[in-house]
């Protein structure tokens, strides 16, 4: 049985989804981040962690995911094995893990940006970060005009991926996404799956 680690819409909904299409069986377990319980079972205190059967804990999303991915190569959530497909999947996850998720950071974490404290500073920080942001939405427009998916235009779990880290421009951003049709399509495509829906419900309970 795997046990998934999770904090509502963070970067943990992404493994989660994953999981869900993946169809196996799983137990999600909600966690206060950086909270002394959670760091008995991941040091670090981040989400998402994972634990398969009695193994070890799992961290950092990127291999969570090509981990899925890999263990569950029916359900077709990676790469086809060929150099051309892993590159492509690759090139996609790097991008969303190491330009996309880092843009939002200066927003979510503003203090560690500045050594000025104040109220003033971090509403600095925060309003500069959306123009790192909207770039880097930018070029994930991109990538999807003409697509539905990101990779090889085949259901990933990149897609699942940039939803995730996407969809907070949803919260941040004083206009949110209504300037990427393209994100805002992947999204709707995305969201009309009875899987992403059941995920989505367990994250924002009503």
């Amino acid at each position: 049985m795997i046990t998934l680690y999770y904090s509502p819409n963070s970067c943990s909904l992404a493994v989660h989804l994953a999981l869900e299409l993946a169809c196996v069986d799983y137990v999600a377990e909600k966690v206060q981040i950086g909270s002394p319980e959670f760091k008995a079972i991941a040091p670090k205190g981040a989400v998402p962690a994972m634990r398969d059967g009695n193994s070890q804990t799992m961290t950092q999303w990127p291999a969570l995911l090509k981990y899925i991915a890999n263990k569950f190569l029916d359900k077709n959530l990676g790469s086809d094995g060929t150099l051309e497909w892993q590159y492509e999947f690759d090139n996609a996850m790097a991008f969303v893990n190491s330009d996309l998720h880092t843009s939002f950071n200066s927003f979510y974490w503003a203090a560690r940006f500045t050594t000025d404290g104040s109220e003033e500073a971090i509403v600095n920080v925060k309003n500069a970060s959306f123009a790192r942001i909207e770039r880097q939405l930018g070029f994930l427009e991109e990538m999807l005009e003409w697509k539905e998916f990101l990779v090889q235009n085949r259901l990933t779990v990149v897609d699942l991926y940039a939803y995730t880290v996407s969809r907070w421009g949803n919260f941040v951003l004083p206009n949110g996404l209504t300037k990427y049709p393209n994100i805002l399509a992947h999204h709707a495509r995305l969201e009309q799956m009875p899987e992403v829906q059941k995920v989505l419900a367990v994250h924002n309970p009503k």
